[in-house]
Order: structure tokens, then sequence, then C-alpha cells
């Protein structure tokens, strides 16, 4: 994300287009590793390009749809081809409920990380008598509900 930052910034102190297309790969590929995650900047940064680019205006619309496309084609990549491989022919998607990488994005890490409630499942949590803070990070992590029934460090 920092790096299409500059791409952004170099295409605006240059006038070069090519720089903001390299921005929307770099923002696809940003998304391909935290998913929505990725994206947050992606209206800053396109609004800065709109904004304060130097090109003449046709050109400045269709470098940002350059971008937008980018962005797409990258970003896009990843789910296309899970999708496009049967589900009994790869392996689960993690974190989702119905092996289905549009609900991994867009819900298990998309919606449900803004609107959650807050609360941990019970499974994920390290045990009252170990918890200083209403968290499940720290050192004691490995110590939590989840591993205590045949995990890696079980304890009997």
């Amino acid at each position: 994300m920092v790096a299409a930052a500059w791409c952004v910034l170099r295409s605006i102190e240059t006038g070069r287009g090519r720089f903001f297309i390299m921005a929307g790969a770099l923002l696809g590929l940003a998304f391909m590793t935290k998913q929505l995650q990725g994206l947050l900047n992606v209206p800053a940064l396109g609004l800065a390009f709109v904004l304060f680019s130097p090109q003449a205006w046709p050109k400045r619309l269709a470098t940002t749809v350059g971008g937008i496309t980018a962005l797409l084609v990258t970003g896009g990549l990843w789910m296309t081809t899970v999708d496009l491989i049967p589900g009994d022919h790869r392996p689960y998607v993690g974190g989702s409920p119905s092996n289905s990488v549009l609900q991994l994005t867009f819900a298990y890490n998309g919606v449900d990380r803004i609107i959650s409630n807050g609360a941990m499942p019970e499974a994920m949590q390290v045990p009252a008598r170990f918890r200083t803070v209403d968290s499940d990070a720290g050192l004691l992590r490995l110590l939590n509900a989840k591993l205590q029934s045949g995990g890696i460090l079980a304890i009997d």
C-alpha cells in the first residue's frame, strides 16, 4: 500500500499515467494479501489523482479507468481462480462456513470485522484464569481453549 501511494504521488508529480496504473496493480495485490483492508486507502489515492493530476481531463479519466482495471484484474485473479476450481478439488476456504471465497472476502474479512459486536467465540479465548485483558493476544495465546482439545500444547 505504501508503494501504491508512492506511485500515485509520482504520477501526480510527473503527469505520467503508467504510475497510477501501477498503483492500481499494487492495490490489487494488497487486496489479494489483506482483502478489503488492502483497499482502505483507494478512495484517498483515487481522489488525490483525479483532483491534482496535471493531465488533461480526458486523459486523466482514461488513466483512472486503467488504474481501476489493473486493480480489478490483479485483485480478482485469486478469487476467480479459486471459484473456477470445484470445491471438492481444492483446499477448503478457511474462515468461510460455506467454502466460498466471496463469503470469506465480503463477510468474514469484510462486514463482520466492521459491524462485529466485539465478542469473541468462547472456543478462541484464553481461559479466564490466564486472561489479564479481554483479548486472545499475548504469550498465553498458545494455551487457549482451541488448542486444549488436542492441539500442540494440550493441557490435561
